[in-house]
């Protein structure tokens, strides 16, 4: 059983699901409609005592659902008053029944890995390692797949939603880059160490196209088949991809720490700061007006071409090449105090 969050004309509402098996494929069934405020079926009778509503768990029974020890409080858990939360959660796990997991045999390792996704795959590692480099999928544990087994979609994707909560804001692109292994569509070291400086026009359709590879798998969805709308479950991925951007300054930090090693003679000049608007125009190649008015993306844009003219690797001066990284990361982040304080 699970608590599912779905968007119902412009607000959540969340129900009890559970995933059943039916023809060899696993699907889900609604239980229980809790509405837009799960907390409204729990009841407080005094001091830090509470308990679920009595019509939760009548409903349950009526439709055979069998009830693990502590399953319907946990679910309920997150939407207990903080308060109370606070005062009795030592306690809450003292009493529990701790059950060593079954140890996976190789034969049963071997089968989760041929049953899970490699969609899945790339997502529980990403989210387990918070990294870029995908090549050790075939190795990762068993274990940490083991959760995906037995499983609806909906039920798996409820729990990445939550599971993706955890990213910071410039790691959300990278993800979403990462998880639709997108570097394999450019043959260029940029590709997995600079993604942010690959032609974004580009990998802007690499993207759609994969999303919408991905919304037609019969493979991925099992019995959730679709017509040529995309899956809701996707529609975040699109909207992560759009509306965020590739994190800043992690590429300009490796490129130093990486043209330092190969030249080990190499002093790295004092890093400033902050650039001004005339100085970062004259980098730039563009009057300071036209540079002021630039949108983000067409300044992005702007730095890729440079940077790529003048990196290292590819003849190009050292300084210049840190001086317009520097002076792209300091009109960006102006240009994003802009954005977000509403100028």
């Amino acid at each position: 059983m699970y608590l599912a969050r779905t968007p119902v004309s412009g607000r959540h509402r969340y129900v009890l699901r559970e995933s059943v098996q039916k023809n060899g494929i696993y699907h889900h069934r609604d239980l229980f409609d809790l509405g837009s405020n799960p907390s409204e079926f729990i009841v407080y009778p005094g001091g830090n005592a509470y308990y679920i509503e009595a019509a939760v768990e009548e409903r349950l029974d009526r439709l055979g659902v069998e009830i693990q020890n502590d399953e319907l409080d946990d679910l309920f858990w997150p939407y207990v008053k903080p308060r109370i939360r606070r005062a009795i959660e030592s306690f809450r796990h003292r009493g529990r029944i701790h059950r060593d997991r079954a140890r996976l045999g190789a034969v049963e390792k071997k089968k989760i890995h041929l049953r899970t996704h490699i969609f899945d795959k790339r997502r529980v590692h990403f989210l387990k390692s918070g990294r870029s480099d995908q090549r050790g999928l075939g190795r990762m544990p068993a274990e940490l797949l083991h959760w995906l087994q037995n499983k609806s979609r909906d039920e798996i994707e409820q729990r990445f939603m939550r599971k993706e909560r955890v990213l910071r804001p410039g790691e959300i692109k990278t993800y979403v880059y990462v998880i639709f292994d997108l570097k394999r569509f450019f043959a260029t070291i940029l590709a997995e160490r600079a993604p942010e400086m690959l032609d974004q026009e580009d990998l802007d359709t690499y993207f759609v196209r994969e999303i919408c590879r991905l919304n037609r798998s019969a493979e991925f969805w099992g019995d959730s088949g679709h017509g040529t709308w995309l899956h809701e479950y996707l529609v975040r991925y699109l909207i992560l991809y759009f509306d965020t951007e590739f994190s800043h300054g992690g590429f300009l930090q490796d490129e130093l720490r990486a043209f330092v090693n190969r030249h080990r003679a190499y002093h790295p000049p004092t890093i400033r700061a902050k650039f001004s608007v005339p100085e970062a125009s004259t980098l730039f190649g563009v009057a300071q007006d036209v540079l002021e008015k630039m949108s983000l993306s067409a300044l992005t844009r702007r730095y890729r071409r440079l940077a790529l003219k003048h990196h290292p690797d590819r003849g190009g001066d050292p300084d210049t090449f840190i001086r317009i990284t520097e002076a792209y990361q300091s009109m960006a982040r102006l240009k994003k105090s802009a954005i977000d304080g509403g100028l």
